[in-house]
């Protein structure tokens, strides 16, 4: 079976684009050594961490208080913290707070 002359000369054309735009990106990808990022994420359980009793005291807390503790700065001292009420207020995925 043979294609028409009307049909097959843009699909010739199509084709010679897309394998040319191809060629390009691969040879500025090379050139430039642009590397595309591993988009495939780890599913991995966050540590949760709970503040110690005397750094509760250092900001004011009351020992019985359960505070978790979600950042510290290079040199160990918290940064941002969430007081913890219920079992349902432990964050258990950093990643959602951002």
């Amino acid at each position: 079976m043979q294609l028409p002359k009307k049909i097959l000369i843009p699909v010739i054309i199509v084709l010679l684009m897309l394998a040319s735009t191809w060629a390009i990106y691969s040879f500025l990808q090379k050139e430039h050594g642009v590397t595309l990022p591993d988009i495939t994420p780890e599913m991995r359980p966050q540590d949760i961490h709970f503040m110690e009793n005397q750094e509760k005291i250092e900001l004011g807390l009351q020992e019985a208080t359960r505070v978790q503790v979600l950042g510290r700065d290079e040199n160990g001292e918290v940064i941002s913290y969430k007081i913890i009420r219920d079992e349902t207020d432990i964050i258990t995925d950093i990643e959602t707070l951002k």
